[in-house]
């Protein structure tokens, strides 16, 4: 850890494992003023006292979102429509009705909608805690980015299974679509965990070891 320059000398107080330092001009990256005595601590430190911390209004707001994504994608499934060329569109066609047979062909219309919303409002309510936290990676993995990449992926085993007995394997331009946006969302949300995980967390880590060989301690005035 580096204090910034033009610092003035700090006094160096030892309590068993703790030191805390004394100064009224020392300042930077990762340490704390508190009255006249310096918190010195690492962003790894920094980061699981605050995970402590965080209100469970965020962690009940993340779980909330993560099903609204659930229940988006197990909804959309009941939209799919296949329009094989049966006796009846033949008929209807041949009367030149398109565009009623094809909405006759749309099984519930209004759960559209409602699956479009539930996915609106949780791709919404993530993206606003990501901004939130998104400094805190460990509440990123554990709270935003694993539970999505598991609905996303319950979604998507849950639209291929509809398409293959339901609808006897056919596929229509919704269950295409629901196919890409879970995968989609599966896959992102999984990348987002693996980076943060084996990337950024192993990388505050490191520095944290590092800062701890070089004496550096967490102080408490």
């Amino acid at each position: 850890m580096e204090l910034a320059p033009n610092t003035a000398p700090v006094n160096h107080v030892y309590d068993g494992e703790h030191t805390l330092l004394q100064s009224a001009s020392v300042t930077g990256p990762g340490v704390n003023r508190k009255a006249t005595n310096l918190i010195v601590d690492t962003q790894y430190e920094s980061m699981l006292r605050e995970l402590a911390d965080i209100h469970w209004s965020f962690n009940f707001l993340s779980g909330f979102a993560s099903w609204i994504l659930l229940a988006g994608y197990l909804v959309i499934p009941g939209t799919f429509t296949t329009l094989q060329a049966s006796d009846t569109m033949k008929n209807r066609l041949s009367e030149n009705s398109t565009e009623k047979a094809i909405l006759d062909t749309i099984q519930n219309p209004p759960l559209v909608g409602i699956a479009c919303s539930l996915l609106a409002i949780g791709a919404g309510l993530m993206t606003s805690l990501f901004l939130r936290w998104r400094h805190n990676y460990l509440w990123l993995i554990n709270r935003l980015f694993i539970p999505t990449s598991l609905n996303a992926a319950a979604g998507l085993l849950t639209t291929i299974i509809n398409i293959y007995t339901a609808k006897n394997g056919k596929w229509s331009i919704m269950s295409l679509l629901t196919v890409i946006v879970t995968a989609l969302s599966a896959t992102v949300s999984l990348a987002l965990a693996i980076f943060y995980k084996f990337w950024e967390m192993e990388r505050i880590k490191r520095q944290h070891d590092l800062d701890q060989k070089a004496g550096w301690r967490l102080a408490y005035p």
